[in-house]
């Protein structure tokens, strides 16, 4: 169950272990046929949990938002998105914290028509 919804949980589990991606869990609206959250584990970064909102284009499938929860001490991040890269390093703490990055996603177009000379070498 998500909020009031009774959902049916998928785990895909890839075929090699040449990708980064070791488990990922959908739970699925059935009677929608819509994600409404996720959960990937990777190898290198830790999990990565998203929730979906959906709106006005639900019957696409497509969200007007999703919230991503990621684990900070895990994550890995660029040097060059750190605040001071030349700094020394610091003592590690092992508190495990959470970091959140919500997307708004609107002005989708939809079915907009590309006319068949597009497709054409």
């Amino acid at each position: 169950m998500i909020g009031n919804k009774s959902t049916k949980i998928i785990t895909v589990i890839p075929n090699e272990n040449t990708n980064n991606i070791v488990l990922a869990k959908l739970w699925i609206d059935p009677i929608n046929k819509l994600i409404l959250e996720s959960e990937v584990t990777t190898r290198n970064s830790g999990t990565l949990k998203a929730k979906y909102s959906y709106g006005a284009n639900k019957n696409f499938g497509l969200p007007a938002s999703i919230l991503f929860i990621v684990d900070v001490k895990d994550f890995k991040m660029p040097k060059s998105f750190s605040s001071n890269p030349h700094r020394g390093s610091s003592k590690k703490t092992k508190t495990k914290k959470q970091g959140k990055i919500l997307l708004n996603i609107s002005n989708y177009q939809i079915n907009k028509g590309i006319p068949d000379s597009f497709f054409k070498k």
